[in-house]
């Protein structure tokens, strides 16, 4: 029984530092839970108001739905079809980011009537001809984290649908847009905490370091190193790794 008891004083600060660290991982997991539901709470509430005063929202979704609104787009508009697959061919391959699609309310023909160009009799617009604008854009991302922006602007006539014109976007045009290479920017940070525990020999305490992320060439993902030092009456310790995650 002794030598039993004497092996399971031996185990016990491992047994204290495993049920200290199980406790604080769910813990902290259980805390970072609750702040994405408050956050998303938050965030569907304040869609909600921006709804009921008609303010178009920016919907958050997956990728997935992302690339199905950028094809069904590409479907409906050739020429939008067309600025994206010559984007593709000077620049490369293209991912997207975000879909934009929007028409105005009918609005009225303020200027003149005019002769209708030659060889276009349905281009005549009258007094009492509305007008509905629409914007089809997709904004796409290249393969060294670059965003662009490739888009249709358009006019047709409401009592007849009559597309009277659709051009693509040229440039110079202004456009402001937080982007996962800005996040990857505000990420590339050095990042440090302090570290403790307990083995059978006694104590130990230190410090973890974190480098910035950098984006792996070929496939994609984000990689870190990560160092960890302690010291104390159960010895020294020193271990190096690499994090990595999916872009």
């Amino acid at each position: 029984m002794i030598p039993i008891l004497g092996q399971a004083k031996a185990f016990a600060p491992w047994l204290l530092a495993g049920a200290l660290v199980l406790v604080s991982g769910y813990s902290a997991r259980g805390c970072a839970e609750r702040r994405l539901l408050e956050a998303d709470r938050a965030r569907l509430e304040e869609e909600a108001r921006a709804r009921a005063a008609e303010v178009p929202v920016v919907q958050v979704v997956t990728q997935r739905v992302v690339d199905e609104e950028a094809e069904k787009a590409k479907r409906e508009n050739p020429e939008l079809r067309a600025e994206l697959t010559r984007a593709a061919k000077e620049i490369g391959k293209l991912r997207a980011l975000l879909v934009v699609r929007g028409t105005t309310a009918p609005t009225p023909v303020t200027a003149q009537p005019l002769p209708a160009p030659e060889g276009c009799p349905r281009c005549q617009l009258g007094e009492l001809d509305q007008l509905e604008l629409a914007v089809d854009g997709v904004g796409v991302e290249g393969e060294e984290g670059a965003t662009m922006l490739v888009a249709t602007l358009e006019a047709s006539r409401v009592s007849d649908g009559a597309l009277l014109a659709r051009a693509p976007l040229s440039a110079p045009v202004t456009v402001a847009f937080r982007t996962p290479a800005v996040e990857a920017g505000n990420r590339a940070r050095w990042r440090a905490g302090p570290v403790g525990g307990v083995s059978g020999q006694g104590w130990l305490a230190g410090a973890a370091l974190v480098s910035p992320e950098l984006r792996l060439p070929l496939l994609g993902w984000y990689a870190s190193g990560t160092a960890l030092a302690a010291g104390g009456t159960g010895g020294t310790l020193l271990l190096g790794g690499v994090l990595v995650r999916p872009p």
